[in-house]
């Protein structure tokens, strides 16, 4: 992505127009398909896991705004909340005139009521948490959908090349399509919360494949080499290995609000606040100084005090946000995955036979199947759902 695409809408989204072509989502990614390699587009072609996949996709954009919007109002709320405690304690005046007076009041009352706000968000969040639990299975539904697109294709690939070639009917292969996602609907999701819960405690991250069936079988079946294959596995390679390395460099860079934009912003907002309230501090220190030993100075001293309590509660707020959106523990785990994806790219670019590609994709849906349960380990932890 060139500089003028990275920036052309800085403070959208950096996935705002992914379309989820590995599943063929677009009528448009579907004709190109079509066009160019209509024997695999016709294997790869799945409308009832697509229109599935949209369902709980729709559903996982939904429920991820609303708790972002919580999320949001008690940053807003917490900062307010810091920023009038910390002025109620600023004398702008004499004790008990009308100003001391008014200012008493209008930082008390500020301070009681966006504090009633941040904390009324955060009770609703963990007592009544079902948005971000709603998001979390609507997200697992649609990532198993996703591996179960690629999965599907790999363990039952002898099969596909038979379709290719004429052996035997498109109509088998379907109805394959229909058995296999009746299966995980029926089994694997049958209750979406106990799927989750299962995904969290997989801590030796050996569910990679979703079907028990396709974890006992050979990891590379044994075929011929042939034409159908080659021009299998350079759809497959395009679709799942392009398409992943397309989307985890999207996500991390893919505008000045992506992932590692966000991570420098927050460090930088970091240092400036940290730089900033310790220059006021000092300021604060000489002005006592002068003000005890040489002349009065209280207006420059209440202006010291007033923008070190909004600083200091700027920096409150600041690490409250990356807490509880996890944008670093995201940020590592992305340069993770494109990091491995990468590896494993070059290595099946590398691979002389198709044991050794078929091998690597085997191992992506292992290094997939990880990242999607980081993901959903780091959701868990975070108070609100990161964009």
């Amino acid at each position: 992505m060139n500089t003028k695409e990275k920036y052309a809408r800085p403070l959208e989204s950096a996935l705002a127009d992914w379309a989820n072509d590995d599943l063929l989502i677009s009528d448009k990614a579907r004709a190109n398909l079509h066009a160019q390699h209509p024997r695999v587009a016709s294997l790869l072609d799945w409308p009832a896991l697509r229109t599935l996949f949209q369902q709980r996709e729709r559903s996982a954009n939904q429920e991820k705004r609303c708790v972002r919007k919580a999320g949001w109002r008690a940053v807003w709320s917490a900062f307010l909340a810091f920023t009038f405690t910390a002025l109620s304690a600023i004398r702008v005046d004499d004790p008990h005139t009308a100003l001391s007076d008014i200012w008493i009041w209008f930082t008390g009352v500020g301070a009681f009521v966006f504090a009633t706000i941040c904390i009324g968000t955060g009770l609703f969040q963990m007592f009544h948490g079902g948005r971000k639990s709603h998001w979390m299975v609507a997200r697992l539904w649609t990532e198993t959908l996703r591996r179960l697109y690629f999965q599907f294709l790999l363990r039952n690939l002898p099969v596909a090349l038979e379709v290719m070639t004429g052996a035997r009917p498109l109509t088998e292969w379907h109805a394959m399509q229909a058995d296999t996602l009746a299966k995980v609907q029926g089994e694997e999701l049958a209750s979406p919360d106990d799927a989750l819960r299962r995904v969290l405690q997989d801590a030796t991250e050996g569910d990679a494949w979703i079907l028990p069936a396709w974890r006992d079988a050979a990891p590379t079946p044994a075929l011929k080499r042939s034409p159908e294959l080659e021009e299998f596995l350079e759809v497959f390679e395009k679709k799942r290995l392009q398409l992943q390395k397309d989307y985890t460099n999207r996500k991390l860079e893919g505008s000045r609000l992506a992932l590692r934009g966000r991570t420098r912003l927050i460090r930088a907002w970091f240092y400036f606040f940290v730089f900033v309230i310790l220059i006021l501090d000092a300021g604060i220190g000489i002005l006592r100084i002068v003000n005890e030993a040489f002349l009065p100075t209280l207006h420059w001293m209440l202006f010291f005090e007033l923008a070190a309590a909004v600083t200091t509660a700027g920096l409150v707020s600041l690490q409250m946000w990356d807490r509880g959106e996890q944008i670093s523990g995201e940020t590592d785990r992305m340069e993770w995955y494109l990091a491995t994806v990468d590896s494993i790219y070059r290595r099946y670019q590398m691979s002389v036979s198709h044991e050794q590609k078929i091998g690597a994709l085997n191992e992506l849906e292992a290094v997939a199947y990880r990242e999607m349960r980081q993901f959903l380990l780091s959701a868990d932890r975070g108070e609100f759902v990161a964009g």
